[in-house]
């Protein structure tokens, strides 16, 4: 993750969770391309032993998330990043 620590690369959210037995981390890296925008985007998961890393490289618009997790089941997965809306007070 250490490659992630340089100025081209944003961490955008960072979750830690400490159980009793195991520690759960998510975290998500953007990067920025020539021109100012996300050049690639990072999601690096661990839990229970075991460790997944995404790396997406190229042009990413933070807005079709949401299309990305409509297409996988989970159409509110990237929150406000992906375009969702935000969830409205109860009445």
């Amino acid at each position: 993750m250490q490659e992630l620590e340089v100025p081209q690369w944003k961490s955008i959210i960072n979750v830690t969770e400490k159980q009793a037995q195991s520690t759960e981390l998510v975290r998500v890296s953007c990067g920025k391309d020539a021109a100012g925008g996300v050049g690639g985007l990072a999601l690096l998961t661990i839990e229970s032993g075991e460790i997944v890393l995404v790396n997406v490289v190229g042009n990413v618009k933070l807005d079709q998330l949401g299309a990305l997790g409509k297409a996988i089941g989970n159409p509110g997965m990237f929150g406000p990043l992906g375009g969702a809306a935000s969830p409205q007070p109860k009445q």
